[in-house]
């Protein structure tokens, strides 16, 4: 679409536009994922939480909402990467850490396994 010297406004105005409908997403789809959890449907509300954190990467309460679902479902490896993909996206790209509570929540999980050597 293009209107004669309105190109600029108009571009701000789809700007403004395409982040406060990735945000109402992002809620709609946040708080499926939490009623989902409440409904002991983890595998529905992981669904949702994933989707909600790839729309918003650096929100770390959606983040840590993933990290949750994952924890309560019992896969401790998924907790802990999704933790990885988090700390590596803010140190990145915002040049920060995850809070304390985000990094509490992996670092209160029973030790991996470890690793087998392979038998030769």
């Amino acid at each position: 679409v293009h209107i004669d010297g309105a190109a600029e406004e108009f571009e701000h105005w789809v700007s403004g536009e395409r982040v406060r409908i990735a945000q109402e997403m992002v809620a709609a789809l946040t708080r499926a994922a939490e009623r989902a959890r409440g409904a002991g449907e983890l595998a529905r509300a992981l669904r949702a939480a994933t989707r909600a954190s790839e729309l918003a990467p650096h929100d770390e309460a959606v983040a840590r909402l993933v990290i949750e679902l994952h924890i309560a479902a019992g896969d401790h490896g998924s907790a802990r990467q999704a933790f990885e993909r988090l700390r590596e996206r803010l140190r990145r790209d915002l040049e920060v850490a995850p809070a304390a509570a985000t990094a509490e929540l992996v670092a209160a999980l029973p030790a991996p396994p470890p690793r087998l050597a392979p038998v030769e």
